[in-house]
């Protein structure tokens, strides 16, 4: 009987390697079967979708190790636990085939959080994630790996143009400056929230910095966070986004206080600023001149952006934010402050 099945699944997938739907899948495998020290499948916890999915090896099924832990051969041998892979597939009645598995390393327990009620929560390193887990596996939280200003996007072809002592004085200060966010915090509103559930939720938190604008003496930058955001009305979990900008001299890489590039004393700028948003709203106008903080404010090639964050504004629901062309701030900006327009990319 044993001969007779494994006979017709190796039809089924044979079949499967010639047509039927094809895709992708990125995640941890949590579990495998061996046969005669061969990998014959593995169940694969998908990080998108939370789902799990059992995919079956065949003689064609390439594999790719970017690691020595486990190496090609020790994961067709068996080596998979808690391996982080991506898997292109076939499917044929209802049976997913392997047709290519790229292996980028294990998780493994680096520390562990104790929180407020006692729980304990390990810290997994994934590949550049870290992950937080409770022992029996449930990730509570994934934690991305910090971008920027080093490996920036947008702005990268004229950072990396800048000498090397600007660029380092730069990344030296987001350095120190660090996190935006805490993520013990973090897990302690997650915990409380959803408790396991929050396993089904796949939160996640991360941070990038890059480049808005440059104008022919500054630089500016924005720190993006995403964080989870609990909401009454909503009943689950949604995505909270806020930023951050400065500006540093393009010369020396040093921070410059944001005030500094304005032609007129920072009061009257203030004033300035929540007079054009406010429109008229006397209401909204006392919020801002309270709320409004110089990194709030962003400069891009063609216009300054101010957003305020949820709950600084009263009178908003959530965060709301405000677009300024150069033209309506004539007077009010150093005119060496004002960025140029980039280049087209060659």
């Amino acid at each position: 009987m044993k001969r007779m099945f494994w006979l017709a699944l190796a039809l089924v997938l044979l079949l499967a390697g010639c047509g039927g739907e094809k895709g992708e899948m990125s995640g941890r495998v949590q579990e495998a079967r061996v046969e005669d020290g061969n990998l014959v499948c593995i169940g694969l916890h998908d990080y998108e979708t939370g789902g799990d999915t059992i995919f079956y090896l065949t003689e064609d099924t390439d594999v790719i190790s970017w690691t020595d832990d486990p190496d090609e051969a020790g994961f067709l041998g068996g080596d998979v636990s808690e391996t982080r892979v991506n898997v292109e597939y076939s499917v044929r009645s209802g049976v997913y085939a392997a047709q290519r598995i790229t292996v980028y390393g294990r998780m493994r327990q680096t520390g562990s959080i104790t929180m407020s009620d006692g729980t304990e929560v390990g810290i997994w390193a994934d590949g550049g994630d870290n992950s937080y887990r409770l022992s029996d596996g449930t990730e509570l939280l994934r934690e991305e790996p910090t971008v920027g200003p080093w490996d920036i996007y947008g702005g990268g072809r004229v950072f990396k143009s800048l000498p090397y002592d600007v660029r380092r004085t730069v990344a030296v200060w987001y350095r120190e400056q660090g996190t935006l966010y805490d993520v013990e915090e973090e897990l302690e509103r997650i915990w409380a929230t959803e408790g396991v559930d929050a396993g089904e939720r796949h939160y996640l938190v991360n941070q990038e910095t890059d480049l808005t604008a440059a104008s022919p003496r500054v630089l500016y930058f924005q720190t993006s966070v995403m964080i989870p955001l609990f909401t009454a009305e909503e009943g689950g979990p949604a995505i909270e986004q806020y930023e951050q900008n400065a500006a540093f001299d393009r010369e020396t890489g040093e921070k410059l206080d944001i005030w500094f590039l304005f032609a007129v004393p920072e009061e009257e700028a203030r004033a300035a600023l929540v007079d054009r948003m406010a429109d008229g709203d006397s209401v909204l106008r006392m919020e801002m001149q309270a709320a409004l903080r110089p990194e709030y404010i962003t400069f891009h090639s063609d216009r300054l952006d101010i957003t305020f964050p949820r709950g600084t504004l009263p009178s908003q629901e959530h965060s709301a934010g405000w677009g300024l062309d150069y033209q309506e701030l004539d007077g009010l900006l150093q005119p060496w402050a004002i960025p140029v327009e980039p280049e087209p990319e060659r």
